[in-house]
């Protein structure tokens, strides 16, 4: 199987060993469709960087050898192929999205950060349940799923500046994450909104 790998702050498909059967409470996935998230492009730059925080925050769960590569994709949405036995709230077929994590071998890991697992730039994926994944509404087209995260990081960054009514909001970058902030202004209402984009 395929999968996306960055390493040197470049990035490349690598094939990679088909996964094992699910075990447990884990589910395989097939990728519907991944988006490229702007940290999956900070971790390029700054792997140094990124490495020394993950370190630092006292968790393993996002840590990865430089020299091996990490397997990109976070922001995704999946289709189930197969579930473990103990595996809770999908079944075969089901559609999900959210922040994958798997626990294997007595390790957990973050999806899209790993050396070992592919992440939703991959084929397919183990993840663990129930874990922060969650089955997608019907109606909700897999290609507009994929920016739930930065539509939520948008939403967290307008609560957190409690903007008062009637102020300008200011929005610097429209990418991702600056449309989940232009999108979660005016749904709360806050205006005029004005965004410019870094040259």
């Amino acid at each position: 199987m395929r999968a996306i790998v960055g390493i040197d702050g470049k990035v490349g498909v690598r094939t990679i060993p088909e996964l094992p059967d699910p075990v447990g409470a884990q589910i395989l996935v097939e990728t519907i469709a991944c988006s490229i998230c702007g940290s999956d492009v900070h971790l390029m730059e700054h792997t140094g960087d990124y490495l020394t925080c993950a370190r630092d925050s006292g968790s393993t769960a996002m840590m990865f050898d430089p020299a091996r590569g990490v397997m990109l994709g976070h922001c995704f949405v999946f289709r189930v192929l197969a579930a473990g036995p103990d595996a809770v709230g999908f079944a075969v077929g089901d559609l999900g999205t959210g922040i994958g994590t798997l626990t294997a071998d007595g390790h957990t890991c973050v999806i899209g950060f790993s050396d070992t697992y592919p992440g939703g730039l991959g084929e397919r994926m183990l993840l663990s349940t129930p874990g922060l994944i969650t089955r997608l509404p019907d109606g909700i087209e897999p290609v507009h799923a994929v920016f739930v995260e930065p539509l939520l990081v948008g939403e967290m960054a307008v609560r957190a500046a409690a903007i008062p009514d009637g102020a300008p909001a200011v929005v610097l970058g429209t990418g991702q994450v600056g449309l989940g902030i232009i999108a979660a202004l005016r749904r709360h209402g806050r205006g005029p909104v004005i965004a410019a984009e870094p040259t």
